[in-house]
């Protein structure tokens, strides 16, 4: 696990990021997990003050010329 997408554990905690010292966003952000910044991110998550959020399994595109978001279709073996 070399990068994680994490976001603070209530909407009002502040959480600073160790190298930019600004306060990571509500929406969430990708952090790596390796070196010493990795350590910083461990820590916060091992005291609750950070949550990591799941990646949804599902893409979804979304393209504001033709409507709502729709799922994308892939082709394997040049069929669909």
């Amino acid at each position: 696990m070399d990068i994680i997408k994490i976001k603070p554990a209530s909407p009002d905690l502040i959480v600073r990021d160790p190298v930019t010292k600004t306060p990571l966003s509500n929406k969430g952000e990708i952090k790596p997990m390796r070196g010493a910044e990795g350590i910083y991110w461990r820590r916060r998550l091992k005291e609750k003050s950070v949550i990591q959020i799941k990646e949804n399994k599902n893409p979804i595109e979304k393209n504001d010329e033709l409507g709502p978001p729709r799922k994308k279709k892939f082709k394997f073996g040049g069929k669909e």
